[in-house]
């Protein structure tokens, strides 16, 4: 885990920065599936991938969309359910006085070379 530094993340050799502008809220996640052949000059093979939209419901419409493959969905799959049951934990904590913000990257969790 990585704590949140003003504006940048820094974790081995990964340097993210963290944008200016405040991070929209979504209400809601659509999540669909596209399944499909692929033949590259040898017999036809199976691709999937998983795209995200994120809604902001208020506007009723999608304000981003992310498409991924599946093995990074697994990896994200197995983050956010970490990443959630450690919020649980913190919040049955008592309160801190300086709110605490942690970031994780799937590239933590395995390399897809």
């Amino acid at each position: 885990m990585t704590s949140v530094n003003q504006n940048e993340i820094k974790k081995s050799e990964i340097q993210l920065r963290v944008s200016p502008n405040p991070p929209y809220f979504a209400d809601e996640v659509v999540v669909g599936s596209v399944v499909k052949a692929v033949s590259r000059g040898r017999p036809s093979k199976k691709e999937a991938y998983l795209r995200l939209g994120f809604v902001d419901m208020i506007k009723k419409q999608v304000f981003v969309e992310v498409t991924i493959s599946l093995s990074t969905g697994k990896a994200l799959a197995k983050l956010l359910e970490e990443t959630v049951k450690k919020l649980e934990a913190e919040l049955e904590k008592e309160t801190e006085e300086k709110p605490k913000v942690i970031a994780r990257s799937t590239r933590e969790l395995e390399y897809i070379g």
